[in-house]
């Protein structure tokens, strides 16, 4: 046979393992800073809807803009490299 498939368990299994390998690695991740920010252009129209003017009525898909000073200092530095570049281009 030329199956590439050398599993010796099953689906359940592997998915099982995997739940209770992974799960809790992810559930202490979800408690950490990492998933509290995101950047996005609020500028851009959305993706997932036409009406992208009107606010989404969906709570999840909520977005609460920072004040300046909770934002990742990263994300600040990357910000003032981009408008220096762009400064720069237009001179």
């Amino acid at each position: 046979s030329n199956s590439s498939c050398q599993c010796t368990c099953d689906f359940e299994t592997v998915d099982s393992a995997t739940h209770a390998y992974y799960h809790p690695l992810l559930d202490q991740l979800q408690q950490t800073a990492y998933f509290r920010y995101f950047k996005v252009n609020l500028d851009m129209r959305c993706p997932f809807w036409d009406d992208s003017d009107a606010l989404c009525a969906m709570k999840d898909c909520s977005v609460d803009i920072c004040e300046r000073h909770e934002i990742p200092l990263p994300w600040l530095r990357d910000e003032e490299a981009e408008a220096a570049a762009e400064a720069a281009a237009e001179e």
